[in-house]
């Protein structure tokens, strides 16, 4: 992993999948929902998350609610909950504890700030802060519901910045595993590291620590 850091960072944020949380092994969508609900994976993606997880990931609607009414308009025999249940089940098999480890190393010896920064709509969003135990770790998430915008749209990292109560944009470094956001980090002003799965994001952390001690 290789990157030039532009000035010292203050703030280090890290993607949530990805980067702090990796796939592992999980069940199949299709399989749970077809023995939960009696439903296929397709049907809960065109019918419920498609149409309606943008507007709950910039906080506009809520995501419950939203699924609670195409149940009610197409009778459905399962309830909103239902579907909340079997998501958040088997969602989160793997943390890159190695990733927490070696960002909380960086943020003792350096004592500066930790953060998530992610799209997320309430519901995960509660369930990777507290269900997780992410809040154990970092000092607060940043997270599209709250923010009114996600990544990689630009409002997204101005309100990251209004949040963080920041005046010089480069003293952020995000690390994430999406190309765009990246882009868009940089662009914005913050630095910005694209690291392809956990091993990189490690490494990227590590040269992190090794620039900032030179």
């Amino acid at each position: 992993m290789s990157f030039k850091l532009t000035t010292a960072v203050r703030v280090l944020a890290l993607d949530v999948d990805g980067v702090v949380l990796g796939d592992g092994v999980r069940l199949g969508w299709a399989r749970a929902a077809e023995h939960h609900l009696g439903i296929s994976e397709d049907v809960l993606q065109q019918r419920f998350f498609r149409p309606h997880w943008y507007e709950a990931a910039v906080g506009r609607r809520s995501l419950q609610d939203k699924f609670a009414g195409v149940i009610a308009t197409e009778g459905f025999a399962f309830s909103a909950d239902d579907i909340i249940r079997l998501w958040l089940k088997d969602d989160v098999r793997h943390v890159n504890t190695d990733a927490i480890h070696e960002a909380l190393a960086w943020q003792r010896e350096f004592d500066e700030r930790l953060v998530l920064a992610t799209n997320q709509e309430a519901v995960r969003a509660a369930h990777i802060w507290d269900g997780v135990g992410l809040r154990a770790h970092f000092d607060r998430m940043l997270v599209s519901c709250e923010l009114g915008a996600t990544k990689p749209d630009a409002e997204f990292f101005t309100a990251a910045d209004q949040m963080l109560d920041i005046e010089r944009p480069d003293e952020v470094l995000l690390i994430d595993d999406r190309p765009n956001n990246v882009e868009a980090a940089r662009y914005h002003g913050w630095q910005a590291v694209y690291a392809s799965g956990e091993s990189e994001a490690v490494a990227a952390i590590q040269e992190l620590v090794s620039q900032s001690r030179s």
